[in-house]
């Protein structure tokens, strides 16, 4: 849900970037920064006025139809957006299953690509600080709640995800719409550090 004090404190330059034609954000977004131009005095003629509102209107009928085929990466677009990010799911799979810190890291990358480089690097520490606090708990449960130690692990990486997701995604990204980036090249970097890993164990 898109917070109208949040982009109240935008700059009119800022929110201009909203109303543009190539607008990668949701039409609510488009409307609450074309309702505060206009209550800051920013005059817009009869013809900037159908564009924009013609914008708005494209953008709720693109988002119906994204509503009915996914249930998900709701901004993510097949096209119309030059705009290229790491899917949620992206992200959430790869946080369960190579760890918290390189699910934050995709999630940076996605920050780093929008121009948000103070919240990408925070989003960077909450991942590293996350998963050393998720080995400390492991190690301990191994030692006085070892039956239970394996199932810790489980809830709590859920929880590392969910934050991502629900806190991080949700407060920085969720006005955006996205074409889905390729996880090739993040998926194989990970296959290789984790088979060096397994192989240093195993020799």
């Amino acid at each position: 849900m898109v917070k109208r004090n949040i982009l109240e404190k935008m700059s009119t330059n800022e929110l201009e970037k909203y109303i543009r034609l190539e607008s990668p954000f949701v039409p609510e977004a488009i409307e609450i920064a074309y309702s505060i131009l206009k209550s800051r005095g920013v005059i817009f003629s009869d013809s900037d006025d159908i564009r924009i509102k013609g914008l708005i209107k494209v953008k709720k009928e693109e988002d119906l139809e994204l509503i009915k085929s996914n249930t998900w990466d709701i901004n993510a677009v097949m096209e119309c957006s030059n705009l290229e990010l790491y899917s949620q799911k992206s992200i959430w799979y790869f946080s369960i299953v190579f760890g918290i810190h390189l699910g934050a890291i995709l999630l940076a990358v996605n920050l780093f690509n929008t121009s948000q480089k103070g919240k990408a690097w925070l989003v960077i520490l909450f991942g590293i600080t996350y998963s050393i606090f998720l080995y400390i708990m492991y190690t301990f449960s191994r030692i006085y709640v070892p039956d239970y130690c394996i199932l810790l692990l489980i809830l709590m990486t859920g929880c590392g995800a969910a934050i991502l997701q629900f806190y991080f995604w949700d407060k920085y990204l969720v006005a955006i719409k996205y074409k889905k980036k390729s996880i090739a090249m993040p998926l194989v970097i990970c296959m290789i550090i984790y088979s060096l890993i397994l192989l240093g164990m195993v020799f």
